[in-house]
């Protein structure tokens, strides 16, 4: 039995890897929780020094396989302006668009920065990462604004719910007492608790984009000197290694393949 399910687990570990996006967020583990250890061994010199330039070079890496990205974000686009959806209310669209928009603009000056790292362009390097984080950071931000609109939805239409089941409660309960067995009612409750175990799960996957939207602020923001400008210092790299080691594998554990 334990061979089977070793079996298993290499399929979908490949399958995982397999996706362009699980590739990437592996890597981003990598990159971020090297970074964090380079940190915290730093009196190990050497070892320091090879994480280092391990994460490094990760991150570079990872920079060229997004060469192009800025292309999802315009799909993105076009969808959110083409799309009917009713539970897509105007609020939900603009802090959307706005999300989709800051990333765009965050891929374009990614992807010209490490063209200029590498030198397949003229540019000036340094001030195009910066403006990147900046638009990374802004991105961040829209998605956080997102995710608690998505939140308060999520909370108002649990209170309904959570009337309504009572309401379906109570009848059911006069109408079994009177006839016995069940029936409509019993039937409707039961729709009524799978509703709510659904938005339950939908709150869950909320926090775990908040969470991994703020793991990831920690490094944009201090790529815009924000908490230089706030604190009068800059994150460590052991900070910044934790906050993008947890993004990274909060996107992992949603990626990964069920079955």
């Amino acid at each position: 039995m334990s061979v089977v399910k070793s079996r298993d687990e290499v399929a979908l570990l490949v399958k995982f890897w397999n996706q362009t996006e699980g590739r990437d967020k592996f890597c981003k583990c990598l990159q971020y929780g090297c970074r964090g250890l380079a940190w915290l061994l730093m009196e190990e010199k050497d070892l320091a020094a090879r994480l280092s330039a391990l994460y490094k070079t990760t991150a570079d890496s990872r920079k060229i396989f997004r060469l192009g990205k800025f292309l999802n974000e315009y799909l993105k686009l076009q969808q959110l302006f083409k799309s009917t959806d009713p539970q897509l209310d105007q609020l939900s669209k603009s802090l959307n668009v706005l999300n989709r928009a800051a990333f765009f603009a965050y891929w374009v000056c990614d992807n010209l920065s490490i063209l200029s790292k590498i030198k397949v362009i003229k540019g000036d390097t340094p001030k195009l990462a910066k403006r990147a984080f900046l638009f990374w950071f802004l991105a961040l931000v829209f998605g956080v604004l997102v995710e608690l609109h998505k939140l308060q939805k999520n909370l108002d239409l649990q209170i309904q719910l959570q009337q309504q089941q009572q309401q379906q409660q109570s009848a059911a309960a006069k109408k079994n007492s009177s006839d016995g067995g069940e029936g409509e009612g019993e039937r409707a409750t039961a729709a009524t608790s799978e509703a709510l175990s659904k938005l339950g799960t939908e709150r869950r996957n909320i926090a775990l984009n908040i969470i991994k939207n703020c793991g990831d602020m920690i490094t944009a923001g201090n790529g815009i000197e924000l908490p230089h400008k706030i604190l009068g210092f800059g994150f460590n790299d052991g900070l910044i290694g934790l906050g993008g080691f947890v993004s990274a594998f909060i996107s992992c554990f949603q990626t990964y393949p069920a079955a």
